[in-house]
């Protein structure tokens, strides 16, 4: 019996010189894809640690905001409680000019959102990643604090205006809104006084940009002036 052997119609030579360029060809295109999406991947995990240090560097000016803010935010309460003593003596509010809206701020957790539910997590070492978790678990509870603070803050506004009579059950609702707005002033500064160094040790380039800390310098400028504040 006789066994058949394959032989190319080139020829042996020229059947493994087209081999080699067809194995060649397909390692340079393996090469070339695993490259490009390498390339498309460090894009986006730039991109995505550019967000963060962007959405971190907010919360710091927030963070800084509240602590340059922090003597006036004082003074204006005692001030109120002021206002509440006098017209638990007297029945009547006095006239006062328009209490400033609580100086609360929005706290931005988008970037983390979109790294979480991404591919590009997985790019952050543990240490690193368990860091920017409880950054933001903290931002989430300052976001619930200043929802609170400024529903506080807006029911204490309504002692502004004319002069006129006020009953036990208003007054008893303001002294409320006075005691929820100082427990949340008071957390808020807590927070504010250790975060901004949880930020900064989180891995990523956050800094303050000249605009942000002219944002900071206004923000003390404009709270602690136009109300009458004590001492």
């Amino acid at each position: 019996m006789h066994l058949l052997m394959w032989k190319p119609a080139m020829g042996w030579r020229d059947f493994l010189d087209e081999l080699v360029i067809v194995v060649v060809g397909v390692l340079i295109a393996l090469w070339v894809g695993k490259l490009s999406s390498s390339i498309d991947w460090q894009s986006r995990d730039s991109q995505t640690r550019d967000a963060l240090s962007a959405e971190l560097s907010d919360a710091l000016t927030n963070l800084d905001t509240r602590q340059a803010l922090a003597p006036c935010m004082d003074r204006r309460l005692d001030a109120i409680a002021d206002v509440l003593g006098h017209a638990r003596s007297s029945g009547r509010l006095a006239a006062l000019p328009d209490l400033p809206a609580s100086p609360g701020a929005n706290w931005e957790n988008g970037a983390w959102q979109v790294m979480v539910d991404s591919e590009t997590a997985s790019n952050l070492n543990v240490k690193q990643l368990n860091s920017l978790s409880l950054v933001y678990s903290n931002i989430a509870r300052l976001q619930g604090r200043n929802d609170r603070e400024r529903e506080a803050w807006a029911r204490l506004a309504t002692i502004s205006g004319p002069a006129r009579p006020i009953g036990a059950e208003e007054l008893s609702d303001l002294r409320t809104a006075l005691n929820v707005a100082r427990d949340m002033e008071g957390r808020i500064e807590i927070a504010a006084a250790w975060m901004p160094a949880m930020i900064r040790q989180s891995g990523l380039h956050v800094v303050l940009s000249a605009a942000q800390k002219r944002q900071i310098d206004e923000a003390r400028r404009n709270f602690c002036s136009g109300w009458p504040i004590r001492g």
